[in-house]
């Protein structure tokens, strides 16, 4: 599924790649069950400093993005680090096309006007 963004992280929980194709790729069926521990579906929850932004749009693109279509590539192949947190629960829905923008302004809204304590 070409849609969905998949990345592979180090030990340390840093991002090693990210690709819209199937990563780790399964080479041997036999390995399928190691290979379901590596399995990681990309959200896109970023956080940068401000340094580490600058930084980042600072960069020429990198071939890898403009193949894969993945700005997070650019960073990631100038050696800038990222870490990767992993969630039990994927979120409701991503925001990817203009009236999921709205639903998402819609529903941080509604969010907002319950107040902190909600």
């Amino acid at each position: 599924m070409p849609h969905i963004v998949k990345v592979v992280t180090a030990d340390n929980g840093r991002a090693l790649y990210f690709s819209r194709a199937p990563i780790p790729w399964l080479r041997e069926p036999g390995d399928a069950s190691i290979r379901t521990a590596y399995v990681r579906q990309h959200v896109g929850v970023y956080a940068y400093t401000r340094d580490a932004l600058a930084a980042w749009v600072a960069l020429p693109q990198h071939p890898l993005e403009r193949i894969e279509r993945l700005e997070q590539l650019r960073p990631l192949a100038a050696g800038l680090a990222m870490g990767v947190a992993t969630v039990s629960e994927l979120p409701a829905g991503g925001v990817d096309t203009e009236e999921d923008l709205a639903h998402a302004n819609a529903r941080w809204n509604e969010l907002s006007a319950l107040g902190p304590d909600a």
